[in-house]
This record gives C-alpha cells, sequence and structure tokens, in this order.
C-alpha cells in the first residue's frame, strides 16, 4: 500500500511483487500510525491487525503524480520505494496470478504470462520515473531487504525490529525450458538487465 508518514516527513511507493506488504506493515510499527492507500487490496484489514493507520482514497499501488494530486503538502518528502530485479518480479508476478486464479502452477499459460508482462512493463516505467528524481528517493534492495530497511530505520533515529514475512508465496513455478527461454526473449528488449545489477 501507498504510506504517508507526516512526522517523519516520507512517503512509501509500494510497487508490486517485492515484499512491500511485509514493509508497509513494519513502518507502520516502527514509525506510528500514517495515512494509507488502501483501494485495491482487500487484504490490508487483516495484515495491519492491531496497528493504528488512517486511511485515504488512494490505491495501494499508487504512483507518486497520484498521490500529488490528492496529498500536494508531501512533494518535498523523502521517497522511498523497493526495487528488485525484473525478470524476478515477473516470475513472482506469474506465481502469483497462476494461484489465485486457479491455474495449474506445473503448466505455462498465455493469459498469466501476459497479465504478469503487462504488470512488469508498467512498474519498470514508474521505476525509471523515480530514478529521475534523484537523491530524494531511497531504494530498498529485496535482496537485501532487511539490512536496507534497518540503516533507512537508523537515518531516522528509529530502532529496527525483524520484518514479517507477509503474502510470501507457497508455490514456486518451475517453467519447462521453452517457455524460459520464450520469456527471455519477450523481455530483453525491454528491461535492462544490467542496470539493475548493483
Amino acid at each position: 500500500m501507498t504510506l504517508i508518514n507526516h512526522k517523519y516527513k516520507f512517503v512509501f511507493l509500494k510497487p508490486s511483487r517485492v515484499g512491500g506488504s511485509s514493509i508497509q506493515y513494519a513502518l507502520l510499527r516502527d514509525f506510528g500510525p500514517a495515512i494509507i492507500g488502501m483501494t485495491g487490496d482487500p487484504w490490508i484489514p487483516s495484515e495491519l491487525k492491531g496497528l493504528k493507520y488512517f486511511t485515504s482514497r488512494l490505491h495501494s499501488h499508487a504512483t507518486y503524480n497520484e498521490i500529488l494530486e490528492i496529498f500536494p503538502e508531501v512533494k518535498n518528502y523523502t521517497l522511498l520505494s523497493i526495487k528488485r530485479h525484473p525478470y524476478a518480479r515477473f516470475v513472482s508476478a506469474i506465481n502469483f496470478f497462476g494461484h489465485f486464479r486457479k491455474y495449474p502452477l506445473s503448466k505455462f499459460n498465455e493469459d498469466i504470462f501476459e497479465r504478469a508482462y503487462d504488470e512488469a512493463i508498467e512498474a519498470l516505467k514508474h521505476d525509471d520515473y523515480l530514478l529521475k528524481l534523484g537523491n530524494r528517493i531511497n531504494f530498498l534492495n529485496y535482496e537485501t531487504l532487511f539490512e536496507d530497511y534497518k540503516n533507512f530505520c537508523i537515518k531516522y533515529g528509529v530502532k529496527p525490529k525483524a520484518l514479517p514475512k507477509l503474502k510470501a508465496s507457497k508455490f514456486s513455478l518451475i517453467l519447462p525450458d521453452e517457455y524460459y527461454t520464450k520469456i527471455q526473449k519477450e523481455v530483453s528488449d525491454e528491461f535492462d538487465f544490467h542496470r539493475w545489477q548493483r
């Protein structure tokens, strides 16, 4: 979900398939009450049980520009988001859509591929936009999520706690070689893999 903390003056932009649910929970737990976007995410009330927050009409995955339309006062706030290798996010989306749309995970389905691919492309475009904001954006790396989150907490004088594992997938889709090759060919022109090897 999108999260706005006025006390510490930061905005959390939640991408999809990057462990964002765990970070949003930790931000509310460790930094205190904040405004959140709930539209489009029916799991939020159960995930955040016991935590204090204020709801808004923002979408749970609202873009920065959408946030500014409703909350222009956050224009100079620090931005926080998470980045993950595009291909890993793509495969995660396939697993997600395959599970919740009840397709056999042992088989590849064109509908899952198209939806996951479209989501991954849109997410990468938004990441590109955020990168242009320069040092205002703080990225947590999915591969070192807790360490990066801990450093973010220390920056604000907040004692970090262990991250919960929310919405962790219990499934792992292993694609046949022919589909791995197909995916690799499809995304190679859209994703700059080398840029993310940092």
